[in-house]
C-alpha cells in the first residue's frame, strides 16, 4: 500500500553524504574555508558540528581520500549516527542542571564511543 510506496520512494533517493567536524583538530574557520572553496553544505539540525555536503561541489579527491579526513579534521559519518551522541550530551546536561553534585567542580565529561569504528 501507501507505506510500501513511501518506503520504496525513500530508498530510491540518492544518499545524502554527511560529515562532522572534529572540534579538537579542525580550525575554527574550516567551514568558512570549505564554503570559500565552493562546497555547498547545510547544517544537520540535530548535530551542531554535522553537515550535509553536496559532493558535486567538492573539487579534487573524493571526500574519503581528502586530507581533511585523513588528518582527522572531519569524519565522514551518516547523519543518523550523529543522533546518539547528541542525545547523550543533552541528557547529561539536563542531569547536571538537576543535580550538580554528581559532577566535580569545573570538570567536563568525557565519553568513549566504543561501539563503532571507521569503515
Amino acid at each position: 500500500g501507501l507505506a510500501l510506496r513511501r518506503c520504496l520512494r525513500a530508498c530510491s533517493r540518492p544518499k545524502r553524504v554527511s560529515f562532522r567536524f572534529n572540534p579538537i583538530k579542525a580550525p575554527r574557520d574550516l567551514l568558512k574555508q570549505l564554503l570559500g572553496a565552493g562546497w555547498r553544505v547545510t547544517s544537520i539540525p540535530w548535530a551542531p558540528d554535522g553537515f550535509f555536503v553536496d559532493v558535486s561541489t567538492v573539487v579534487g579527491a573524493p571526500l574519503g581520500a581528502m586530507r581533511l579526513r585523513s588528518n582527522g579534521q572531519i569524519y565522514l559519518q551518516e547523519s543518523s549516527s550523529m543522533v546518539p551522541a547528541e542525545v547523550l550530551r543533552r541528557a547529561l546536561c539536563m542531569l547536571r542542571e538537576r543535580d550538580p553534585k554528581l559532577f566535580r567542580d569545573g570538570q567536563s565529561l568525557r565519553v568513549l564511543d566504543a561501539c563503532s569504528a571507521p569503515g
